[in-house]
C-alpha cells in the first residue's frame, strides 16, 4: 500500500519522464500537433504543469488518455524501438493518485450498515469491460506507435454520448434516473455506457455498479433491489432479458419495481443504465391495438421517455474525428478504410468477418449455427448446452452431408465456429460465467449477438426440423426457457412439443408452463385432461395471481372439487398482492368457479393491507371488493384511500374520480352518501394540493370533476392552475382552455389561448395548430382563425407540404375562410408540382372534397409527370395516389406507379401492403397486384398477428389463396399467435384433416400430428 502522497508523486514522475522522451514539447506544441487534432484534444498550460509537479491529478480519464497518446506518438518518432506503456497502466496510476488526493476529505454520505452488504462493485475497481459485455475488438497487426494496442480502440464521441452524459450528470447530482441506449447489435451501445460511467469523476469516486444476473436476470434484480445502496448504477445490458419474459409476469414485476424505486423520495440516487435492440424496444413500448391484450403496461410506462438512439454509422464530425484518430489506432484505421457505409463499430466488433465466416461455413458448422439461432428464436436463453447443439444439428444436414462427415465432425464444427474473427468473438463460442453468476456444470456456447440478429432476421418464418424440437424437449432445463419454448410451440401448433416442454417446465416450478400444458392436453380428451390437472395440482404452486386465475379457469371442470378447493385456498393465502388488477381477476375467477372459501381468504388479505397509495391501485382494490360481495370492506378502503392516496398524477386522480362516481351509480349505489363523501375529500385534496403544471392532466381532471358534480372543486383547481400551468405542450394546453371555458372560466381560457398563439408561432406544428384552432373555435373565433391563417402560412414554407396543406385547406373551408382556403390550395398544388413530394393522394382527396375545381384540374394534369418523379418507397402514399386519381388519368397513373413500385416500395408493414395491393387490384393495372402479393409474403413484418391476419383476409378476398396460405405458414413458423394456427387450419387444411390438426397439432413439416398421449413425467 502506498503511503500518503506516494501515488501522486509516482504519477507525476512517470508523466515527467514521458515528456522528456517526447522531447519536452510545450503545451502549445502539443495542441498544434496532428495527434491532438485527431483526438479533438486541447490542453491547458496550468493543468499540465500542475500534473507534472504533483499538485493535482487529471479528473477526466479521457483527457489523460489523449495527453498520453500524443506524447507517446512523439516519443515513437524520436526513439527507434520505443514501446509505449499501455493506457490501462496510466489509468491505474491516475486512479491511485486520485485516491491518495481524496484522503482527508469528508467521506461521501452512505447508508449506514448497508454498503458492505449491498450488491455491486465500486466503479473505481472495474477494469475488465468484457465482463460487462463490451464487444472485444478486431486485432490489428501493428500499433502506429510500435507498441501494444490498448484493450479497446480509441473512443470517438458522438451526439448520443452527450445525451447520455446529461442523464448521468443528473444522477450524479442526486436525482434518480434511467436511460436505455437503443439500436441494433454492435452499434456501440454498451461501449457508450462503459465510457460514460468510467469517465465521470463523481461516479468513479463514490458510485457502485451492479449487474444483476446470478439467479436469472429478472429474478436476480427483484431479489437484489431491496438491498441496493444509494449511488448504484444498475447495469442492464441486454435489458430485454429483464422485461421480456413471455408467459411470466417477471418482466412486468421488474418494471413495476423499478418505477417504484425511481419515484421513491427516500431512496437513491440510483441510475438504471441499459441497452436494448430496437426491435425489442418496439415490442415493449408499442401501444396495443384496439382489442389486443396489453402484455407490457408496466414496462411501457417505465421505459417511456428513457430512450437514446445510437446511430448505426458515423457521420459528420464523428466521422472526421474517426479519420483523424485512425493515425493513432490501427484498428480504427482498418475500420475507416473498410467499414461499409461508415459502420465503424460493427467493423470493430468483427461483423464483416462474422458474416463471411457464416456464409462460407462448411455444412456441419452451418448446421450448428442454424440450430443455435433457431433455439434462441424460440425462447432458449443465450447459454446453449453442447449436447443440445449436437443432437439438433443432425436435422440441419442433408443425407449426403451426413454420410460424408468424419467421426469428429461436431468438435471440428465447434472449433470452426469458436475461432475468433480478427480477434473478436467467433460465431459460436464457449460462454464464460459473469461475476455473481452460478457457473453451469455442463459446457454451454453462446452466439455472437450481431450474427444472431442477422440470421434471426433471415430465418424468421422458417420452422426448425424435428431433431431441434426433440433436443429442446430433452436438454432445456431453465424454467423460464421452458415456458418460452412451450409458448412458441403451442402458438405454432406443435402441440406434442408444447406438452413435453410444458411438462418439464412444470417440473421445474413454472406455473405458466403448467397452464400451457393443460391447454394442450385438454384437446386430448377428458381422461388425460383430468389426469394432467391433478398432476399439476400436486406439482405446481404459484405466487402469481394471474397465472393462478388462468389455472383455476382451465381446471375447474376437470379436477376433483375438494382437491381444487384445497389448492386454491393455499394459493389465495400465498399469492402476491402487489398488482391489484391481477388480484381482482383472481377473485373473479374464484367466484365464477365456485371456490368461495379461497375468494374469502383473498378478500381478507386484501382488506388487511389497507388502502394503496397509487390511484389506479385504489380503484382496482375497491372495485374488486365491491364486485365480490364485500361492500363494507370496499367502503372502508375507499374512505381511507381518499385521505391518503397519492395526488401527484392528476390524470390518475381523474380516472379515480370517475371510478368513484361509477361505484356510486352501480356496485355501491346503496351507500351513495359515503361514496360521495369520499369523492369530495379526494376532489378537494387534488384541487388545493395537486401539482398543476401539466395542462393535459389538468384538463382531464377539470372535466372529470365537472362531469361528476364537483364543480366547486373544478373551479378551485382552475384558479390555481391559471398561475402555475406550463403551456409548452400545445395540444394539451388547448384542451385545458376548453375545459376552463366549459366550467365558465372564460377569461382564463381566453388568456391561455393568447399565450398558446405565441407558443405556436415560436414552435410551429401544423397538426397541433389545427387542433388548437378547432378547440378555440368554441371560445374565441378570432383566435381560432388567426391560428389557421398562421398554419397556412407556415405550410407554405416546409419541404413536403402536401399532407399538411390538405389538412389546412379543409380546416380553412370549414371555418368559412373560403378565399384563404383557395389560396392555400393554389400554393399546395404549386409546391407539389414542383417537388413531387409527400402525400399527393391525400392532397387529391382534399381537393376533391374541399378544394377549388381549377386547382384539382391543375394537379390532375400534372399527375403523370409527378408519378415519374415521386418517391415510391411509401406504400401508403402510392396507394392513396392510385385510389384518388381522377378517371381521366387513372390508367396512366396506375401504369406508371405500378411499374415503378412493384420492386421498390416498402412492403414490410402489413396494413400498408394490404392497402397498396387492394388499390392496384382495383385499378387498371390489376395484373401487377399479384406480383406485389408475391413480394409481400416474403418481406412483410410478422410481429403483429392482428395485422397479419388482416392482410391474409385481404389476400383471400382478392383471390390470392396461395399467397394467403404461405403468409399464414410463415407467421405460424414465427410463433406469432395461436389464433393464426387455428385460422390456418380453417383456410388451408382439407376438411378430413382438420380434426387431426385440432386435436394433435402438426409436425414441424406441417403434416397433421400423429396421435400421441400425455403421460405423467417419471
Amino acid at each position: 500500500m502506498l503511503d500518503e502522497g506516494d501515488a501522486v508523486q509516482r504519477f507525476a514522475s512517470a508523466l515527467r519522464t514521458l515528456f522528456e522522451r517526447a522531447g519536452s514539447p510545450t503545451v502549445t506544441q502539443l495542441n498544434l500537433s496532428p495527434e491532438a487534432r485527431a483526438l479533438v484534444a486541447t490542453f491547458k498550460d496550468a493543468s499540465v504543469s500542475d500534473w507534472k509537479r504533483g499538485k493535482s491529478v487529471p479528473a477526466d480519464a479521457r483527457t489523460l488518455e489523449a495527453l498520453i497518446r500524443v506524447l507517446q506518438a512523439k516519443a515513437a518518432q524520436r526513439q527507434v524501438g520505443y514501446r509505449p506503456e499501455p493506457i490501462a497502466a496510466w489509468e491505474r496510476r491516475r486512479k491511485d493518485a486520485r485516491q491518495q488526493k481524496r484522503k482527508g476529505r469528508p467521506a461521501a454520505p452512505t447508508t449506514a450498515g448497508r454498503l458492505h452488504d449491498s450488491p455491486g462493485r465500486p466503479i473505481a475497481e472495474l477494469d475488465d469491460p468484457f465482463v460487462y459485455d463490451v464487444h472485444e475488438a478486431i486485432e490489428a497487426d501493428v500499433s502506429p506507435t510500435g507498441g501494444a494496442l490498448p484493450l479497446l480502440p480509441y473512443y470517438i464521441f458522438r451526439d448520443h454520448d452527450q445525451e447520455l452524459g446529461a442523464v448521468i450528470d443528473r444522477a450524479a447530482a442526486g436525482h434518480n434516473s434511467a436511460v436505455f441506449m437503443v439500436a441494433d447489435s454492435s452499434t456501440g451501445k454498451t461501449r457508450a455506457c462503459w465510457e460514460a460511467i468510467g469517465r465521470h469523476v463523481t461516479l468513479t469516486e463514490t458510485w457502485r455498479l451492479w449487474n444483476p444476473i446470478s439467479s436469472g436476470p429478472p429474478q436476480a434484480l427483484l431479489e437484489g433491489l431491496p438491498h441496493v445502496a444509494p449511488r448504484t448504477v444498475m447495469w442492464l445490458d441486454g435489458a430485454q432479458q429483464y422485461f421480456l419474459t413471455p408467459g411470466s409476469d417477471l418482466g412486468e414485476r421488474v418494471a413495476a419495481a423499478l418505477r417504484e424505486l425511481l419515484r421513491s423520495p427516500n431512496r437513491g440516487p440510483f441510475l438504471v443504465l441499459g441497452t436494448m435492440w430496437q426491435s425489442q424496444w418496439d415490442t415493449l413500448t408499442r401501444t396495443p391495438h384496439s382489442g389486443e391484450m396489453d402484455l407490457h403496461p408496466q414496462a411501457r410506462a417505465f421505459l417511456s421517455n428513457k430512450y437514446i438512439s445510437v446511430p448505426p454509422s458515423f457521420a459528420g464530425e464523428a466521422w472526421d474525428n474517426a479519420v483523424r484518430a485512425a493515425d493513432l489506432d490501427a484498428r480504427l484505421a482498418l475500420a475507416v478504410r473498410h467499414a461499409e457505409d461508415a459502420r465503424v463499430t460493427q467493423f470493430l466488433a468483427g461483423a464483416p468477418q462474422l458474416i463471411a465466416r457464416y456464409r462460407t461455413a462448411p455444412p456441419h458448422a452451418r448446421a450448428i449455427i442454424h440450430a443455435a439461432v433457431d433455439a434462441r428464436r424460440y425462447g432458449h436463453g443465450p447459454g446453449l448446452p453442447e449436447e443440445l447443439l449436437r443432437a439438433a444439428a443432425v436435422g440441419y444436414l442433408s443425407d449426403h452431408d451426413w454420410d460424408h462427415l468424419k467421426a469428429d465432425w461436431f468438435t471440428a464444427a465447434l472449433d470452426y465456429c469458436a475461432a475468433p474473427c480478427k480477434g473478436a468473438r467467433g460465431p459460436l463460442s464457449a460462454s464464460r460465467p459473469k461475476p455473481g453468476s452460478v457457473a453451469e456444470a455442463r459446457k454451454v456456447h453462446r452466439l455472437a449477438d450481431y450474427l444472431e440478429q442477422q440470421i434471426q432476421h433471415e430465418r424468421k418464418g422458417t420452422l426448425a426440423p424435428t431433431p431441434l424440437w426433440e433436443a429442446l424437449a430433452k436438454y432445456a432445463d431453465d424454467p423460464q426457457d421452458l415456458t418460452r419454448l412451450s409458448r412458441f410451440a403451442f402458438d405454432a401448433g406443435l402441440y406434442k412439443y408444447a406438452a413435453k416442454l410444458g411438462s418439464r417446465g412444470a417440473l421445474a416450478g413454472s406455473a405458466e408452463a403448467a397452464y400451457l400444458l393443460l391447454r394442450v392436453v385438454r384437446r386430448l380428451g377428458d381422461d388425460q385432461f383430468t389426469d394432467a390437472s391433478e398432476w399439476v395440482i400436486d406439482m405446481v404452486e404459484s405466487e402469481n395471481p394471474r397465472v393462478v386465475a388462468d389455472l383455476v379457469y382451465v381446471m375447474h371442470n376437470s379436477a376433483a372439487p375438494a382437491t381444487l378447493d384445497q389448492w386454491t385456498c393455499r394459493a389465495a393465502g400465498t399469492v402476491r398482492l402487489d398488482n391489484y388488477d391481477d388480484a381482482a381477476d383472481l377473485i373473479y375467477a374464484l367466484h365464477r368457479t365456485g371456490c368461495l372459501q379461497a375468494a374469502r381468504i383473498l378478500i381478507s388479505r386484501i382488506t388487511a393491507l389497507g388502502s394503496p397509495k397509487e390511484p389506479e391501485h385504489l380503484a382496482a382494490m375497491v372495485r374488486c371488493l365491491a364486485d365480490n360481495e364485500a361492500p363494507q370492506e370496499a367502503l372502508s378502503v375507499l374512505s381511507h384511500g381518499a385521505l391518503f392516496v397519492s395526488i401527484e398524477d392528476l390524470g390518475e386522480v381523474a380516472s379515480l374520480v370517475r371510478h368513484v362516481r361509477d361505484l356510486a351509480r352501480y356496485e355501491l349505489r346503496e351507500h351513495r352518501e359515503r361514496v360521495a363523501n369520499a369523492a369530495i375529500v379526494l376532489a378537494y385534496r387534488a384541487a388545493f394540493l395537486g401539482q398543476t403544471d401539466d395542462p393535459g392532466k389538468l384538463a382531464t381532471l377539470i372535466h372529470a370533476l365537472s362531469d361528476c358534480g364537483l364543480a366547486d372543486a373544478a373551479v378551485a383547481l382552475a384558479r390555481r392552475a391559471a398561475q402555475t400551468v406550463n403551456l409548452s405542450g400545445a395540444n394539451y394546453s388547448a384542451d385545458l382552455a376548453k375545459a376552463l371555458y366549459d366550467i365558465e372560466q372564460s377569461s382564463t381560457a381566453a388568456d391561455i389561448l393568447n399565450r398558446l398563439l405565441t407558443i405556436h408561432r415560436e414552435n410551429p406544428d401544423i397538426p397541433s395548430i389545427i387542433w388548437s384552432s378547432h378547440v378555440a373555435r368554441a371560445i374565441d373565433i378570432s383566435t381560432a382563425n388567426d391560428l389557421l391563417l398562421f398554419a397556412a402560412q407556415y405550410a407554405a414554407d416546409i419541404d413536403n407540404p402536401s399532407w399538411f396543406f390538405g389538412d389546412v385547406i379543409g380546416a380553412l373551408k370549414r371555418a368559412g375562410l373560403q378565399i384563404e382556403s383557395e389560396k392555400a390550395a393554389e400554393r399546395a398544388v404549386t409546391r407539389v408540382i414542383s417537388t413531387a413530394a409527400g402525400d399527393v393522394g391525400g392532397l387529391l382527396r382534399t381537393l376533391q372534397e374541399s378544394g377549388p375545381p381549377e386547382q384539382l384540374e391543375r394537379l390532375t394534369d400534372a399527375l403523370p409527370d409527378i408519378c415519374q418523379r415521386l418517391d415510391v418507397g411509401d406504400a401508403e402514399h402510392v396507394a392513396a395516389l392510385i385510389e384518388h386519381s381522377p378517371s381521366n388519368v387513372e390508367s396512366e397513373v396506375a401504369s406508371i406507379l405500378t411499374m415503378r413500385a412493384h420492386s421498390r416500395t416498402d412492403l414490410t408493414k402489413p396494413l400498408a401492403a394490404r392497402r397498396l395491393i387492394r388499390a392496384v387490384y382495383d385499378s387498371p393495372a390489376r395484373s401487377v397486384a399479384e406480383q406485389l402479393a408475391n413480394r409481400t409474403i416474403g418481406e412483410v413484418d410478422l410481429d403483429s398477428p392482428a395485422h397479419v391476419e388482416s392482410l391474409v383476409k385481404g389476400l383471400l378476398k382478392m383471390g390470392y389463396e396461395r399467397q394467403a396460405v404461405t403468409l399464414l405458414e410463415r407467421a405460424m413458423d414465427s410463433g406469432a399467435d395461436h389464433e393464426l394456427f387455428l385460422y390456418w387450419i380453417e383456410v388451408a387444411a382439407h376438411a378430413e384433416r382438420r380434426s387431426a390438426f385440432d386435436t394433435f397439432g402438426r409436425e414441424p413439416n406441417s403434416v397433421p400430428g400423429s396421435p400421441w398421449r400425455w403421460e405423467r413425467p417419471s
